[in-house]
């Protein structure tokens, strides 16, 4: 089965070109780093998604997610498991005078509700 951030075209697979950006290098931002996926606890919330943009005030989170209930904090972080999961239709735009605290998430990002 094809890999769905590609298409294969007689034997020869391609990736789609709104896939590219998620793929250029890492680029480090202070403490942040473009590129990477972080949980971000904010002051009424949290969200998981792959940071795409940081300026002084805001961050863009892309296939974010505003995650309900994350269970145990310890093991949602460690095993990706997280209880309930609203995925956003489009990026997610954070203050970051809101956030609480981040951890870099190395599990894969949520796609479906649950």
């Amino acid at each position: 089965m094809n890999n769905p951030k590609t298409l294969k075209i007689d034997d020869q697979e391609y990736i789609r070109v709104q896939d590219v950006p998620l793929m250029q290098p890492k680029e480090r931002k202070g403490a942040w780093t473009i590129g990477e996926c972080y949980l971000i606890r904010t002051v009424t919330m949290m969200d998981v998604g792959r940071l795409t943009y940081l300026d002084d005030k805001f961050m863009v989170l892309a296939e974010a997610s505003w995650v309900a209930d994350s269970g145990r904090f310890h093991d949602a972080v460690t095993t990706g498991k997280l209880n309930e999961v609203e995925p956003f239709d489009d990026e997610a735009i954070i203050a970051l005078g809101a956030i609480v605290d981040a951890v870099v998430w190395k599990s894969p990002l949520p796609k479906a509700q649950k």
